[in-house]
Protein backbone atom coordinates (compact mmCIF):
# COMPACT_ATOMS: atom_id res chain seq x y z
CA UNK A 1 0.00 0.00 0.00
CA UNK A 2 1.88 2.92 -1.34
CA UNK A 3 -0.52 5.41 0.81
CA UNK A 4 1.53 4.39 3.83
CA UNK A 5 4.21 6.09 2.26
CA UNK A 6 3.04 9.13 2.15
CA UNK A 7 2.30 9.09 6.48
CA UNK A 8 3.42 12.00 8.61
CA UNK A 9 5.32 9.53 11.31
CA UNK A 10 8.67 8.19 10.11
CA UNK A 11 7.38 4.19 9.96
CA UNK A 12 3.84 3.15 9.02
CA UNK A 13 2.51 -0.20 9.38
CA UNK A 14 0.08 -1.90 6.89
CA UNK A 15 -0.95 -5.15 5.34
CA UNK A 16 -1.01 -6.61 2.22
CA UNK A 17 -2.56 -9.77 0.18
CA UNK A 18 -0.29 -9.95 -2.61
CA UNK A 19 2.44 -11.66 -0.51
CA UNK A 20 3.23 -14.26 1.73
CA UNK A 21 4.11 -11.97 4.39
CA UNK A 22 0.82 -10.26 5.33
CA UNK A 23 2.05 -7.30 8.03
CA UNK A 24 4.37 -5.22 7.10
CA UNK A 25 6.41 -1.91 8.53
CA UNK A 26 7.16 0.75 5.85
CA UNK A 27 9.39 2.97 6.11
CA UNK A 28 7.85 6.33 4.97
CA UNK A 29 9.10 9.12 2.58
CA UNK A 30 9.34 11.71 5.82
CA UNK A 31 12.59 8.89 6.83
CA UNK A 32 13.91 8.09 3.44
CA UNK A 33 14.00 11.98 2.27
CA UNK A 34 15.69 13.22 5.50
CA UNK A 35 18.76 10.58 4.40
CA UNK A 36 21.85 12.04 3.67
CA UNK A 37 22.03 9.82 0.65
CA UNK A 38 20.01 7.65 -1.39
CA UNK A 39 21.11 4.75 -3.30
CA UNK A 40 18.02 2.72 -5.89
CA UNK A 41 19.21 -0.22 -7.58
CA UNK A 42 16.86 -1.53 -10.29
CA UNK A 43 17.83 -4.46 -12.15
CA UNK A 44 15.89 -6.02 -15.38
CA UNK A 45 12.89 -2.65 -14.56
CA UNK A 46 12.95 -0.69 -17.67
CA UNK A 47 10.00 0.97 -17.28
CA UNK A 48 10.81 2.42 -13.53
CA UNK A 49 13.74 3.52 -14.98
CA UNK A 50 11.97 5.19 -18.04
CA UNK A 51 9.46 6.79 -16.04
CA UNK A 52 12.20 7.71 -13.14
CA UNK A 53 13.52 9.86 -16.12
CA UNK A 54 10.19 10.81 -18.22
CA UNK A 55 8.23 11.74 -15.36
CA UNK A 56 4.97 11.52 -17.19
CA UNK A 57 3.07 10.21 -14.31
CA UNK A 58 2.54 11.57 -10.86
CA UNK A 59 3.61 10.54 -7.28
CA UNK A 60 0.42 9.37 -6.49
CA UNK A 61 0.56 7.04 -9.43
CA UNK A 62 4.21 6.65 -9.11
CA UNK A 63 4.96 7.28 -5.60
CA UNK A 64 9.28 6.40 -6.47
CA UNK A 65 9.15 9.89 -7.79
CA UNK A 66 9.09 11.77 -5.10
CA UNK A 67 12.90 10.17 -4.17
CA UNK A 68 13.61 12.38 -7.12
CA UNK A 69 13.43 15.67 -4.81
CA UNK A 70 16.55 14.33 -2.47
CA UNK A 71 19.61 16.29 -3.56
CA UNK A 72 21.62 13.62 -2.93
CA UNK A 73 20.11 10.54 -4.90
CA UNK A 74 21.93 8.16 -7.05
CA UNK A 75 20.43 5.22 -9.32
CA UNK A 76 22.10 2.54 -10.49
CA UNK A 77 20.23 0.07 -13.24
CA UNK A 78 21.89 -2.96 -13.85
CA UNK A 79 20.82 -4.73 -16.95
CA UNK A 80 20.90 -9.09 -17.63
Amino acid sequence: NSKSLFSKTKVAFSTTKNFAVKNRLTLTFKSILNSRKILVLLQNKPQVLSELKARTKTVKNFPALQLLKHKNLTIHYLAK
